[in-house]
């Protein structure tokens, strides 16, 4: 960058620092698509049925010469040469289109020829190769399945034992729907054993409130003052394992044996809880 220029631009500037750029890429677009092109027109047959139009008589219906003869002014001279040259004209279009039509229909013919040789080529080649029987290297290195396949038409055989095997997977489904069912029972009996604890109006709701924090005649009180920091830490990880596996050994906090009997009560109360809720399949 020059040095005029650089004066000019301000530092906030991004092109205040001079950086190379790589030459722009120029592409080439392609030309507009005006259009579309119509579908080839058919002039050998036509209608729903493919009536042929190539025939002689038809061509002959499509030059036909015209019914009234075109009259002139016989007395100019010119005049009958101008008759002379339109006409000429007519026998020539009338050639031109004659000899097209026959063309274009032969050089068809000899394409459809063609074609219908070289697909019938192909045919045979293709069932040549399929039918062709495999070498012996081929032979005894295949596989075993591929073997199977091409004994059987390609078709893999039938299972004998696919009646057993729906028969599994029924049981099997049913099994679980059945396992789906009785989990929904059980989960809308604790729903309904459960319910009796919900609160549903405002009143119960104030019950609660008071019950876990008190009214203000009665606050709730801890054994050291009204905070429940006073009570001491909260219990470690440590602590709370030992808890739920029912140790009777002593807390490392070396908390005395009336706790540890009454966690192990606490723990047993649960238990049997549990085993009466399993004999009678209802919820305590």
């Amino acid at each position: 960058m020059a040095q005029s220029q650089q004066e000019t631009i301000p530092p906030e500037s991004p092109r205040f620092i001079d950086i190379p750029e790589p030459p722009q890429q120029q592409s080439n677009p392609l030309p507009p698509v005006k259009g579309l092109l119509p579908r080839a027109r058919d002039i050998f047959t036509y209608g729903r049925g493919g009536v042929a139009r190539a025939t002689p008589e038809k061509i002959n219906q499509q030059i036909r010469d015209p019914k009234k003869p075109r009259t002139f002014d016989n007395r100019l001279q010119q005049d009958e040469s101008r008759r002379q040259w339109l006409d000429g004209l007519r026998e020539q279009r009338k050639s031109h289109y004659r000899e097209g039509v026959t063309a274009l229909l032969n050089r068809r013919k000899k394409s459809s020829v063609m074609n219908a040789r070289r697909l019938a080529r192909i045919r045979q080649e293709q069932s040549g190769l399929r039918d062709l029987r495999d070498t012996t290297g081929a032979e005894l290195t295949r596989p075993t399945m591929t073997k199977l396949m091409s004994n059987t038409g390609g078709k893999l055989p039938p299972d004998p034992y696919v009646a057993e095997r729906l028969a599994a997977g029924k049981a099997r489904v049913l099994e679980k729907e059945a396992a789906r069912s009785e989990a929904r029972k059980a989960n809308l009996h604790t729903l309904y054993m459960h319910a009796r604890d919900f609160i549903t109006t405002e009143s119960q709701l104030s019950q609660a409130i008071e019950k876990a924090f008190g009214t203000p005649e009665n606050p709730m009180t801890w054994q050291d003052g009204v905070s429940i920091w006073h009570t001491g830490n909260p219990p470690t990880l440590a602590q709370i394992a030992r808890k739920d596996k029912g140790s009777r050994q002593p807390e490392v906090t070396g908390a005395s044996q009336n706790e540890n009997q009454k966690q192990n009560q606490s723990i047993m109360k649960q238990r049997l809880g549990k085993v009466a809720e399993e004999l009678t399949g209802g919820k305590m």
